[in-house]
């Protein structure tokens, strides 16, 4: 997931400033707060991601709290993130 919200965010930003450099027009200051939202946000699911294969109950608790945002995306959200929220609930047996 976070591979394809990285993508879609680069997408979203090359979409913005394409025009505007094209045009020869810089961006307005805004802009550089909004990308750099776009991006935060897929990165750090990374580390999220990281942190759940390394079983980290600080993950799990942010993978429920991205799974259970994601459920607001009807109707390919909603599958994604009952599945996300379903898998960690179950938790992971202790090592």
């Amino acid at each position: 997931m976070a591979w394809l919200g990285l993508l879609m965010s680069a997408g979203i930003v090359a979409a913005i400033t394409l025009p505007l450099v094209n045009d020869q027009r810089s961006l307005p200051a805004d802009y550089y707060f909004i990308f750099m939202l776009l991006l935060a946000v897929p990165i750090s699911l990374f580390f999220v991601a990281r942190g759940i294969f390394a079983r980290r109950e600080w993950a799990r608790w942010a993978g429920m709290i991205y799974g259970f945002l994601t459920l607001f995306g009807i109707p390919i959200g909603t599958i994604i993130g009952g599945y996300v929220l379903w898998q960690l609930k179950k938790g992971w047996p202790a090592q």
